[in-house]
């Protein structure tokens, strides 16, 4: 036999009216504390910052309770120059700072990039992790 119970809100003292949250909502409560991104097919854009390395910045909103601790697995499967189109292979790719606001994801090794042109990365197997708990 299976019991189930929904709509209870437990409190000390006097009762107050249940609280019904939209999911999105709740959701956007969620995201200022945790994020998951990937492994699922993604495209971030970035900039070169020279022949060999790469910087992407994603913003972050809702932004997180504080700067967040930051995690990965997995790598880049490509990055494309936009200018000329140039096929990069990253060999390193690691996080950097970022704040409550964005995050940034470091890409190194690369060889025929041009500094200060805007690259775009493809990857379905980078995984990154941000985290603010309490």
């Amino acid at each position: 036999a299976t019991w189930q119970i929904t709509g209870v809100q437990l409190e000390i003292g006097s009762a107050t009216p249940f609280e019904h949250r939209p999911y999105d909502m709740e959701l956007a409560r969620c995201q200022r504390y945790f994020r998951k991104f990937g492994p699922e097919p993604n495209s971030w854009n970035g900039t070169m910052t020279s022949a060999s390395y790469a910087r992407f910045y994603m913003p972050l909103a809702p932004s997180m309770r504080n700067a967040p601790s930051m995690s990965y697995s997995g790598s880049f499967t490509q990055c494309v120059e936009m200018v000329g189109y140039a096929f990069l292979s990253p060999t390193t790719v690691f996080t950097a700072n970022g704040s409550q606001y964005h995050f940034a994801i470091n890409a190194n090794g690369m060889s025929g990039g041009a500094s200060g042109r805007l690259v775009q990365v493809r990857t379905n197997v980078l995984e990154i992790t941000l985290d603010s708990e309490l």
